[in-house]
Formats: structure tokens, C-alpha cells, sequence
């Protein structure tokens, strides 16, 4: 039954001792996608106050210190 289908369906019909030749027989087709995260500073509030308040902190610091 199964050779009828794949003979009306012009396909391949393989005994299961045959199955690595499957793979084989099928189209490989491959999808490629490529992301990249890109940070947009002048959208993120939160990411620019914290860049300002590392700044500050290390302004103050080597102020203290007689750094600047």
C-alpha cells in the first residue's frame, strides 16, 4: 500500500532498513537570521542616569582625592 501511495504521489517509497537514505533524499533548506542588539541612548532614560550618576560619583571621588 505504501509503494502504490508513493508511486501515485511521485515519491520515494524506503524500507525501514533504508531509513538513513532519507536524509538524503530531502531538500535541506537553511534559514540564516542575524540580531544585533543596538542600544539607543537618547530612548533610555534610565540608561542614561545611570551613565551620569557613574560620572558624578567619579567626578566627587577625584575631587576628594586632589585627582583634578
Amino acid at each position: 500500500l505504501l509503494k502504490e501511495i508513493s508511486a501515485a504521489n511521485s515519491g520515494k517509497y524506503f524500507n525501514w532498513n533504508d531509513r538513513e537514505l532519507v536524509l538524503g533524499e530531502m531538500p535541506q533548506k537553511g534559514k540564516q537570521e542575524i540580531r544585533a542588539n543596538v542600544i539607543i541612548f537618547k530612548d533610555s532614560i534610565s540608561l542614561l542616569l545611570l551613565i551620569l550618576i557613574f560620572i558624578c560619583t567619579e567626578w566627587v571621588l577625584r575631587k576628594k582625592r586632589g585627582l583634578l
